[in-house]
């Protein structure tokens, strides 16, 4: 099986999932929105080679710092 084409799908898939937390509106959905996308970078971060690029790395690693800043946020709003 050819995994060329594997990797650039799950990098997409974690960035829609990641934007679509990020520009949710519904704060009824927020929260399953965060979680879809945390799980996704989860994944990702899973199938990296053991010495990833730099920016691969920033990317994820900021997308999960910015859903951790919007969950707080959104956990405060709600209360």
């Amino acid at each position: 099986m050819d995994s060329s084409n594997t990797a650039p799908r799950h990098t997409e898939r974690w960035r829609t999932l990641y934007h679509s937390a990020v520009l949710e509106p519904n704060y009824t959905l927020l929260f399953a929105r965060i979680e879809e996308a945390r799980v996704a970078i989860l994944r990702q971060i899973e199938t990296l080679p053991l010495h990833p690029t730099g920016e691969e790395r920033r990317a994820l690693s900021t997308a999960l710092r910015t859903l951790e800043a919007l969950e707080g946020v959104a956990h405060r709003r709600k209360a």
